[in-house]
């Protein structure tokens, strides 16, 4: 079996997206993914608790989460005393590996290179993780008062299990809210498929690219998982909606029990006056929910806004989540930029919603073409709105730096997609020599 240390750096390789963060950054490495809720609590109890690491930031996009390099470093955290997820739960719309078994291809997963001696360990699973750091931290964000203890871990367990994931992929017709482009991504399953093709590919591969039975067996085991979430995102399509009926019921009760344990509370926080790593999981739990326009789950129960309202202007779930700029846009969020950032950063990030929903929009004849010239005009306006910002809005200095860097951010964007439209058609570079134009 390779070392850790090697095992790290092979699966850097395969990744990449490295950044050093703070005086010693070698010691704790996150891979994590900009866009997954379980990563978000990690990166929110790492900014919660100050530790320098490397943050390795996984593309899902692209699926280099089932890089033969990644699986493997994951798999040197499996107890095999857990099966793994697929090979007896099927798809339930969680992702708790508690509940459903060992994901072998998913983030979080940090890797303390100073443990066992300085050998190294690989621990998986957000809530495992962030306990680990509450330890390594000295206790910080848990309490000790054992009422106040179970409450946490309550709270963790219900977070934990909470069916984001499929209140990602599918959703109730009657209230899809979710961004357009997740719509048009997961319609039909279409998101599933590209993982089953990923998968196989990945399968087909065996004594070729890689030769390891475990590998072979955490494929299998993923593979099964993720045609049983296929079979209950087409049993929609047939009219069966039992399987998301139950998902947001299962979402209902437990934001129910959330309200009523912050009633119970003699301050803000679940356990009183001071934040714990159980508001810091619900936190991220809530954010999700607005992102994907569920915010109606909890929209009456007043407790919970006003919990919720506090988590928000949190500053570690702020940066480490809210404002990160490696995630998904959604205009259900876009005001959090528009109040931290500038009026253009909230302008910005809903035109970045608009393009990539041109962009995946498979009904939109030439939308990669569209895109391309939506790109070129928004690059052109966002100069213009540098200028109008600078030459006409009262603020401070560093706010209009803020928004200066927002909008050259949002001009690199718009300039990527641009090329990748271009590409995808064959167009040239002068899009003034696109057809029509």
């Amino acid at each position: 079996m390779p070392s850790v240390k090697s095992a790290v750096s092979a699966a850097i390789d395969a990744i990449g997206g490295v950044s050093r963060i703070g005086e010693d950054p070698d010691s704790l490495i996150l891979f994590n993914a900009a866009f997954s809720v379980c990563s978000e609590k990690c990166r929110t109890v790492i900014r919660e608790t100050g530790f320098s690491h490397t943050n390795v930031n996984v593309d899902l996009t692209t699926m280099i989460n089932y890089d033969p390099r990644y699986v493997a470093l994951r798999l040197m955290a499996w107890d095999h005393a857990m099966p793994l997820a697929g090979e007896i739960a099927g798809w339930t719309g969680s992702s708790s590996m508690a509940k459903t078994g060992f994901d072998p291809c998913v983030v979080p997963l940090l890797v303390d290179m100073k443990a066992n001696g300085g050998e190294g360990m690989v621990i998986v699973d957000s809530a495992v993780i962030c306990n680990y750091l509450v330890r390594l931290a000295g206790g910080a964000l848990m309490p000790t008062e054992p009422r106040q203890l179970a409450l946490v871990q309550k709270h963790i367990a219900l977070v934990d299990d909470a069916p984001h994931p499929a209140l990602l992929y599918d959703a109730l017709p009657a209230k899809d809210l979710r961004p357009a482009y997740l719509k048009h991504l997961t319609a039909g399953g279409g998101l599933h498929l590209q993982q089953i093709r990923k998968l196989k590919n990945y399968l087909s591969q065996e004594g070729k690219t890689w030769d390891d039975p475990l590998l072979k067996r955490a494929y299998e085991a993923k593979l099964k998982k993720t045609e049983d979430a296929l079979r209950a995102t087409q049993s929609m399509e047939g009219g069966d909606s039992s399987y998301i009926e139950g998902s947001f019921q299962k979402m209902r009760e437990y934001l129910q029990t959330l309200e009523a344990d912050l009633k119970a509370s003699s301050g803000e926080w679940l356990c009183g006056d001071k934040i714990t790593l159980a508001d810091v999981f619900e936190g991220c739990s809530l954010y999700r929910l607005m992102f994907l326009g569920c915010a109606f789950l909890y929209e009456d129960l007043p407790i919970v806004v006003r919990y919720s309202g506090r988590l928000f202007s949190r500053p570690s779930l702020l940066r480490a989540v809210i404002l990160n700029r490696d995630t998904m846009p959604s205009k259900h969020v876009a005001p959090f930029y528009a109040e931290h950032e500038g009026w253009l950063s909230g302008v910005l990030h809903c035109r970045k919603e608009d393009l990539i929903n041109v962009m995946t929009n498979p009904a939109t004849p030439y939308a990669a073409a569209g895109a391309a010239l939506l790109a070129v005009t928004y690059r052109r306006d966002l100069k213009q709105d540098s200028l109008l910002a600078h030459g006409e809005k009262e603020s401070s200095a560093p706010q209009l730096r803020r928004e200066a860097q927002s909008g050259q951010e949002q001009i690199v964007f718009h300039e990527q997609v641009a090329i990748a439209a271009r590409r995808k058609l064959r167009c040239p570079d002068d899009v003034s020599d696109l057809p029509g134009r």
